[in-house]
């Protein structure tokens, strides 16, 4: 006998399974809520939930997560309705285990197959999370379900002390890992191969540098050898098949281990870079194109320790409400197969880290196969004409600005009674009731532009949302780009250091954080200013480029006209330019009379100029100072 609890709002449906199990000898109880269920499920465990009704479809997805984490976790069966398509696939893609999934009505001997064998001798495993330091630390399982690139990008995240281990056909491997970096490496050939002083080959990391300094290889170059060699092998062992991986917190590297100067998921991407073309990554994932997808975003640790570049960050936020993989590309990358290249790295990163989920597409081939004759194939139904619209429409409303969902960026003044008649206009066009007869898949798009363009109209009837939009709308119409508030934060924390470098005079520095200021924000003025400046002083430009540069610069005043005047004259006499040094002192005087630099280099050089024919004058002589003095005693008072 089995405990069955059976979930669906629906008096009639519940009664009806109730009775249907109950007849087949099970204890069976009825419930009408979902947390009806989970109350009951906690204080007498069930072995099984059949949810129906609404509960088949999303809602039914999420109730089997909740009851996989609870200290007994039970099967579920779904049983789905005309309107929930897809649920079971979907299912899939989420890793959500359940015990079957039928259609309403419900076949009773099917439904009494997946009851059948389930007692309560045989509960569930636990949904595997993914998270935390202590589901590391009790991870043990094969390599096929536990990756060594995912366990490591785990023992990353939650700052992990120890070894991930490998016990497999061909010997063990163990990757040692502390403060987020690969610390020692035992148990892999090869890692030495770019570098010809270390004979014969190690498998030992530490042993193997050693070897290289000893012979007298330089650090830098054995660090980057040795960096790439981890970062290949790192992604070639994802494929591991057979034996066993566990995390082990004890282990501790040889004492004087020195950390590859990499964060992992950078070591990761790195691999990729290496061992993954633009080309093969887009064969593979064009197959694919067509395929959910599903987003699992670490719980266990904030943002700023994921370790991911910019390009991963923002494909694994827009990918939340993406429906499959050519739409999420689209968004992010756009049309351009040339510009898919980094979107596509980074998706094989986040779901080579577990990240991101997508249902496998088909089997590349270089030959089309023939289908085997058999019976004739019913036609397949017309595709729905709403389909291509909506996902026309909800690609180009990806990044778009509100102004552009309301079609109101080309009006020379715009009102809030203006807004409100273009949403009302628009979000005709996308309200789900004008599909309610379609897929779940048109549905679901349908939701998702009516969506965009309801957060469309609430940021511009915010306060403050109107002045910000024309705002915005007058700087893209002047071709000026638009910087989001944490590129400009990013921009003046790289602004501030490259200020302290440069008067530390360390001009190679601060070219590097003045360029980094310039590129994440390049409408603020003084950026592009200052790397151009320190360009020429670190010599990254030469002194005639730097000085063409710098004047057709455009500037927003007289005043900072003169600032850059005085700043080429300063360039030119560094390089010994005396007359070209003073017509740009002059010229900033020009454009503004109170630029303190220019007024004291002019004075400077009118004291030289005053000295220097006392200092190459000829000796006087006796007779000469005589004739000096009788010109003095003879001169009209």
């Amino acid at each position: 006998m089995v405990k069955v609890l059976v979930l669906d709002e629906d008096s009639v449906r519940r009664a009806t399974l109730v009775d249907l199990l109950a007849g087949l000898g099970h204890d069976v109880r009825g419930m009408a809520r979902a947390n009806d269920v989970l109350d009951a499920h906690h204080s007498r465990a069930a072995d099984l939930v059949v949810a129906s009704g609404s509960f088949g479809g999303l809602a039914g997805l999420d109730l089997a997560l909740r009851l996989q984490k609870t200290p007994r976790p039970a099967a579920v069966v779904l049983i789905t309705g005309p309107h929930d398509a897809g649920v079971e696939q979907l299912a899939r893609t989420r890793e959500v285990p359940l015990r079957g999934c039928l259609s309403w009505p419900a076949d009773a001997g099917a439904l009494a197959a997946l009851v059948s064998p389930l007692g309560p001798s045989r509960p569930l495993a636990p949904v595997q999370e993914w998270s935390g330091a202590a589901f590391l630390e009790s991870l043990r399982g094969p390599a096929e379900a536990f990756p060594l690139p995912r366990v490591l990008f785990l023992a990353h995240r939650v700052d992990a002390v120890g070894a991930v281990v490998w016990a497999g056909p061909g010997g063990t491997v163990r990757v040692h890992v502390k403060s987020g970096r690969v610390v020692q490496v035992e148990g892999v050939s090869g890692l030495f191969d770019a570098l010809d002083t270390v004979d014969p080959d190690p498998c030992d990391l530490f042993v193997g540098l050693g070897s290289a300094l000893r012979a007298g290889a330089p650090f830098p170059a054995v660090m980057e050898a040795v960096t790439g060699s981890v970062a290949a092998w790192l992604i070639e062992s994802a494929a591991l098949r057979g034996g066993e991986v566990w995390f082990d917190a004890i282990a501790r590297p040889p004492s004087g281990a020195v950390a590859i100067p990499v964060l992992i998921p950078r070591l990761l991407a790195m691999g990729l870079a290496q061992s993954r073309t633009d080309a093969a990554l887009a064969r593979e994932w064009g197959a694919r194109g067509h395929s959910p997808l599903a987003v699992r975003l670490p719980d266990d640790s904030p943002e700023s320790r994921w370790g991911l570049d910019a390009t991963a960050l923002r494909l694994l936020k827009v990918a939340h409400g993406i429906l499959d993989v050519d739409q999420l590309l689209a968004t992010t990358a756009g049309r351009a197969q040339e510009d898919r290249g980094p979107a596509l790295r980074a998706l094989e990163l986040l779901t080579l880290l577990g990240l991101v989920r997508v249902e496998a597409g088909a089997p590349i081939t270089e030959e089309v196969a023939l289908p085997a004759p058999g019976p004739p194939v019913a036609p397949a139904p017309p595709p729905d004409p709403h389909e291509a619209r909506l996902r026309s429409a909800l690609a180009a409303m990806q990044g778009a600005h509100p102004m552009d969902l309301l079609g109101l960026a080309d009006r020379p003044a715009t009102t809030e009674a203006d807004i409100s008649s273009a949403y009302r206009k628009v979000s005709r066009w996308f309200h789900p009731d004008t599909v309610f007869q379609s897929s779940a898949v048109v549905r679901g798009l349908a939701e998702a532009c009516f969506s965009a363009v309801n957060g469309a109209y609430e940021s511009l009837m915010a306060p403050g949302g109107l002045p910000d939009a024309q705002r915005f709308l007058a700087l893209r119409k002047a071709g000026r780009g638009v910087v989001s508030e944490r590129e400009h934060q990013a921009s003046r924390v790289a602004f501030k250091r490259a200020e302290l470098l440069f008067r530390n005079r360390d001009w190679k520095g601060a070219d590097v954080l003045y360029l980094e200021a310039e590129r994440l924000d390049s409408s603020t003025w003084p950026h592009a200013f200052h790397a151009l400046r320190c360009g020429a002083l670190s010599r990254r430009l030469p002194l005639k480029e730097a000085v063409a540069k710098l004047d057709a610069l455009p500037v927003p005043s007289s005043a900072r006209r003169a600032e850059v005047l005085v700043v080429i004259g300063n360039l030119h006499k560094l390089e010994g330019q005396q007359r070209e040094a003073l017509q740009r002192y002059r010229q900033a005087l020009e454009a503004d009379a109170a630029n303190h630099d220019a007024q004291r280099e002019l004075r400077l050089h009118q004291s030289r100029a005053v000295r220097e024919p006392d200092s190459v004058a000829p000796p006087r002589t006796a007779a000469s100072a005589i004739a000096s003095l009788f010109r003095r005693s003879s001169d009209p008072k």
